[in-house]
């Protein structure tokens, strides 16, 4: 935990990334379908992509750039 204190104090831009694991519910936070839930269904290769599936009037399976979406927690 000093560590931490530490890290904070120095002024060192720390940037902190969500994970994002299979069946994860998400929010997309940028875009046209900002506001939009949806569930996680897999990732290419290197994390940078999401595959998510909208539920609503029909299904769709969207890709996703990570930096578009944001886990919810209820």
């Amino acid at each position: 935990m000093e560590d931490f204190k530490l890290i904070c104090e120095s002024g060192v831009n720390c940037i902190i990334e969500e994970t994002f694991e299979t069946g994860d519910r998400v929010l997309i936070i940028d875009g046209c379908l900002k506001g939009v839930e949806g569930e996680l269904i897999s990732s290419n290769k290197d994390n940078s992509k999401m595959l998510v599936r909208l539920e609503g009037i029909a299904t769709f399976k969207l890709t996703i750039p990570v930096d578009m979406l944001s886990k919810t927690y209820n």
